[in-house]
């Protein structure tokens, strides 16, 4: 965690492991580490660093006043850069606790994503700090404006993120895929059907609805499968006939017939 107005330090050599005195960190919820970041030993895994713009009021100025230590004022000074040295540090040190604590509730993953999730759970354990002690203070908004992983395992982490994405496009094409497939084969139609057959309280009449809908190889392959049907039903309703109309005369002259 960087404090507020503070610029990241450049640093010429990244060391093997994290330092928390120099570098500042908050600790993220644990979850099964990808098999990407194996190389490494994971301990740093679950760390990020992250930068806040916080904005606040004096919303009760009794309270704050009374609650609030604030230096006395020397000529010539400015009594808002006074005000405004006075809080930073309470400020600072209440946030700091917010934010360790928002963070555990939440995977790297989703502190790095859910950059509007966050922010207000934040606010919102930070306010409640400010209203305990009665401070007269009111957090207008924060705002997340950078978080990051540890530099110590940057490279695993990108190698994680290819994973995902790679995993993502995989999965994507397999459904571009399976739909194309499926309109393909039997139409727009197919999944509702297929859905429909394996739900017993849809109708007899609405399945046939259905059927009669598809399209493509499926309608193809359904007409010749009925046309099939109705020449061997044909078929046989001529040859009983037939044998309808032969069986008087074999009951005649069953030798001759």
């Amino acid at each position: 965690y960087e404090k507020l107005g503070q610029s990241p330090k450049t640093r010429t050599r990244i060391p093997e492991a994290l330092n928390p005195i120099k570098d500042g960190y908050c600790i993220t919820r644990s979850e099964k580490q990808n098999p990407a970041i194996t190389g490494s030993d994971g301990s740093d895994y679950n760390i990020v660093h992250s930068k806040w713009q916080i904005t606040y009021q004096i919303d009760d100025p009794e309270r704050f006043f009374k609650n609030v230590y604030v230096q006395d004022i020397k000529p010539g000074e400015s009594y808002y850069d006074i005000i405004t040295m006075s809080v930073t540090p309470l400020l600072e040190s209440l946030a700091d606790d917010a934010i360790v604590t928002a963070m555990v509730n939440y995977t790297i993953d989703e502190a790095i994503k859910s950059q509007d999730r966050i922010p207000k759970h934040v606010k919102r354990l930070l306010q409640e700090k400010l209203n305990k002690i009665k401070s007269g203070i009111k957090v207008v908004s924060i705002q997340l404006t950078d978080i990051i992983w540890p530099r110590q395992v940057n490279e695993a982490f990108w190698a994680s993120i290819k994973v995902s994405q790679e995993s993502q496009k995989a999965i994507s094409q397999a459904k571009g895929y399976a739909e194309s497939t499926i309109n393909e084969t039997a139409g727009p139609v197919a999944l509702e059907l297929l859905a429909a057959l394996e739900d017993e309280t849809v109708s007899k009449g609405t399945k046939e609805l259905l059927w009669s809908q598809l399209a493509g190889a499926a309608q193809e392959k359904i007409a010749r499968a009925r046309a099939y049907r109705t020449k061997v039903v044909e078929t046989a309703r001529a040859n009983a006939e037939y044998f309808q109309k032969l069986l008087p005369e074999y009951r005649k002259r069953p030798k001759l017939v």
